[in-house]
Parts: C-alpha cells; sequence; structure tokens
C-alpha cells in the first residue's frame, strides 16, 4: 500500500499495526505493491530531478538578478548624482534666502533701536542739563538772599529760611549737570562703536584718553543706571558689546576655545603617556584614543536637545566603537584607520562642542553654524562608514580564496554535482557486499 511505513532495514513493508483484511481482489493489489524498493527508488530519483532542477534554476536565476539589482542600485546613485546637487542647491538657496531676510531683519531692528536709544539720550541729556540749570538759579538766588538778609541785621535762624532753599537747591543742580555729563559720555561711547558688534576698553581708551580701569568703572556705573541700555561690558576680557546677541555669541566662541584647549591639554597628555608608555602596541593606543573620544562625546551628548543632531551622534558612536572593536581584534588593520584618531575625531569634538556653545543663541549666525555642523556630521559618518567597509576587504579576499579552495577540494573528491548521497538501501541495493565464495581442497565450498 502506499501509505504504509517502510522498513528500510528489512528492504520489504513494515508489518502494520493493526491486522489487515486485503479486500476482494487482494492478490492482485499485493502483487501491485509487492516491490516498494522500485517505487522509493523513483521517489528518491524524483527528489534528485526536482533538487538539480532547483538548482540549475537558482544558478541561473541569481546571477541575473544580481545584475538587475546592480543596474537598479546604479541607477539610483546616477539619479542620486543629477538630482542631489539641485536639490542641495535650491535649499542652500533657500537657506541663504532666508538668511538674508532674517539679517535685513536684524539689521532694521538695530537701526530702529539706535535712532530710539539716541533720541533717548538726546532728550534726557536736555531735560537734565534743563532741570541743573533751573535748580543752579534759584540756588544762587535764594544764596543772595540769604546774604542780604545777614547784611540786613535779620538773625541767623530767619536766614536760615533762605539758606535751606539754596543748599537744597544747589544739591538738584550738582545731581542733574552730573547726570547729563553721564549722558554725554554715554553718547559718546554709543557713538564709538556706530554699528560695530563691540569693542575692547583699550580702542575705547585711545579715543578718549581715559585709562583702561576707569572706563570700565565708568562702563559700569552708565550700564547699570541704564544710560547704555543694551550694551554689555565683559570686564575679564575687557570688552564692550552693543547688545546682548554679540555678547551671547562672545561667550559661546570663548567657551567652545576654553573647551578646545582643555582637550587639546588632554590629548597631549595622553600622547604622552603613550610615548612614555615602553613598548606600547600602536593599535592599544587607538583603542585608548578612541575610547576617550567616546566617553566626551557621550558628555557632549547629554548638551544637545536637537534631535537629527543626536541621531547624527548616535551613529557616529556606534561606527567609531566598531571600528575600535575591529582593530582590537585585527590589529594588522590598524593602518587603514590611523588619521582617524589623529586628526578626524579631535575636529568632529571641536564642531560638536561649538554647536553646544551657540545652540541656545537666537541669531542667525548662530542657527547658521549649527545647520552646517549637522550636515557635516551626514557626511562624517557616511565617510566613516566607507572606512569601515575599507576594513573588510582583506577579509572579503581571504573568505574568497578559502571558498575557491574548499570548492577545488570538493569537486577532486567527486562530492560536487550530482553525487548520489542516498542510503543503499532506497537505491534497492544491500547494505553490504556478498562475501565472497571460497573454494576448499576437494571441491568443497565454505
Amino acid at each position: 500500500m502506499p501509505n504504509e511505513p517502510y522498513d528500510y532495514s528489512a528492504g520489504r513493508p513494515a508489518d502494520p499495526i493493526s491486522p489487515y483484511i486485503p479486500p476482494q481482489g487482494g492478490r492482485q493489489h499485493q502483487q501491485a505493491g509487492a516491490n516498494p524498493p522500485a517505487s522509493g527508488s523513483g521517489e528518491g530519483e524524483l527528489g534528485r530531478a526536482i533538487g538539480e532542477l532547483a538548482g540549475s534554476i537558482r544558478r541561473e536565476i541569481a546571477p541575473a538578478l544580481q545584475q538587475a539589482g546592480r543596474e537598479v542600485g546604479a541607477a539610483m546613485r546616477e539619479v542620486g548624482r543629477q538630482v542631489g546637487p539641485a536639490v542641495r542647491q535650491a535649499g542652500d538657496a533657500w537657506q541663504k534666502a532666508g538668511e538674508q531676510a532674517r539679517a535685513r531683519s536684524a539689521r532694521q531692528q538695530a537701526l530702529h533701536f539706535e535712532r530710539t536709544e539716541r533720541r533717548r539720550m538726546a532728550s534726557s541729556r536736555f531735560l537734565a542739563q534743563f532741570g541743573g540749570g533751573f535748580c543752579a538759579f534759584w540756588s544762587v538766588l535764594f544764596c543772595a538772599v540769604y546774604f542780604s538778609m545777614l547784611d540786613g541785621g535779620v538773625g541767623f535762624g530767619e536766614a536760615l529760611l533762605a539758606f535751606v532753599p539754596a543748599v537744597g537747591a544747589g544739591l538738584g543742580a550738582f545731581y542733574l549737570l552730573r547726570k547729563a555729563g553721564r549722558w554725554k559720555r554715554a553718547r559718546r561711547y554709543r557713538d564709538f562703536l556706530d554699528g560695530w558688534a563691540g569693542c575692547t576698553l583699550k580702542e575705547l581708551s585711545g579715543s578718549t584718553g581715559k585709562s583702561v580701569e576707569h572706563l570700565k568703572k565708568d562702563l559700569q556705573t552708565l550700564i547699570g543706571g541704564q544710560y547704555l541700555r543694551g550694551a554689555f561690558l565683559d570686564a575679564r576680557d575687557n570688552v564692550l558689546f552693543a547688545d546682548e546677541a554679540s555678547y551671547r555669541e562672545y561667550l559661546d566662541e570663548r567657551r567652545a576655545r576654553e573647551q578646545e584647549a582643555k582637550a587639546r591639554r588632554e590629548a597631549e597628555r595622553r600622547k604622552a603617556e603613550a610615548a612614555a608608555a615602553p613598548g606600547r602596541p600602536a593599535h592599544e593606543v587607538f583603542i585608548e584614543e578612541a575610547g576617550g573620544f567616546l566617553e566626551e562625546l557621550a558628555a557632549l551628548r547629554g548638551e544637545i536637545s536637537d534631535p537629527p543632531v543626536l541621531e547624527q551622534v548616535d551613529r557616529l558612536a556606534k561606527i567609531v566603537g566598531d571600528i575600535r572593536d575591529w582593530v582590537a581584534g585585527h590589529p594588522a588593520s590598524l593602518p587603514k584607520v590611523k588619521r582617524l584618531t589623529g586628526y578626524y575625531l579631535p575636529t568632529t569634538l571641536k564642531l560638536l562642542r561649538t554647536y553646544t556653545s551657540v545652540d541656545d543663541n537666537p541669531g542667525p549666525t548662530a542657527q547658521n553654524i549649527c545647520q552646517n555642523i549637522t550636515g557635516i556630521l551626514h557626511t562624517f559618518n557616511t565617510g566613516l562608514l566607507t572606512m569601515q567597509d575599507s576594513l573588510l576587504e582583506d577579509t572579503a579576499l581571504d573568505v574568497s580564496a578559502e571558498i575557491s579552495v574548499l570548492e577545488s577540494m570538493l569537486q577532486q573528491e567527486g562530492l560536487t554535482g550530482t553525487a548520489d548521497f542516498a542510503p543503499l538501501a532506497l537505491r534497492g541495493e544491500p547494505d553490504e557486499p556478498d562475501a565472497p565464495q571460497l573454494e576448499l581442497p576437494g571441491g568443497g565450498e565454505q
């Protein structure tokens, strides 16, 4: 029967579990199923034929599919090369137009602020001068009354009625005239800037003839008293700024310079330690420097909130970690990535420090810096992937050579192609050949 289990050890169908009563005409049925080995051999040949057909189809179709994939990839790359520059140019033009619009708006606001401040300074100085002159006039008048009362024989107590207003008017005149002088100096400082983002106190000292220390105290007084509204003084570097945006950009740049100097000192320290270590392998130095980069990158990541930049930073950390691990296991590949820790990674840290220092600044210049750094991070990650792929070239050649040798040996041993590995019982052959018949002396057989 077709569904009966086959006993491969005996070369016959296995006994059914339950008794079987053949139907009428069962002898013909038994005769039809009396040669199971032939049926099994036919099934094996059919399976081998199907496998060979599938293998031949796969061998013929796979190269065509690979070629089609390469052609599609090449076409897509060509489209990217053709369309990419136009898209980038359009994006750059749009970005440039936006920056120009923001710059015009910022200039208009700055000019409006300057005009408003100049009018405020002029009107405040005029009012202070007028009030001071008025108070001085009344002070002189009351002083004249006081002395005339003394000359007229009026007692000292009565004369005080004229002396007290004279003193009060005099103090008012002194205060208002001093305030007018402050407005005058503030206007002079504002005119010296004249559209500049800032100036050093040394430059201002050369224009006014005052010492740097005198200018520092005077500017602190004027800024604190709202005479120079919007101006900022950096007492550490002795720099006067016309507005808050310029002051913030200067602080960000200074912080970036300090971080860069700190990182440079740290790198020099590590190199000195590596040079001092006797006989230290170069790949261990590379692994340590890459680990230091990943630590600093993790610290900078905590100061970044923009999702696209975070994505590029995480991608960068993963690629650098993979390259470090590969070099740790394959020191011979170090020459291919020796510039990674010597130039690329320190420069990337410098750019990221600049990004974190200017990210919070709302000015158009700061935003342009952040956009440029975000773009170069994507380009850098693409270059690192190419570098990582180059590390696998030697391994790919070794694997290809090993595969070729293995295929050649299999062919020499006759273990490839259509070799029949089916069990002998399936092919209707005995598991072991019959023992040879030995003839004994006297014509007998054993």
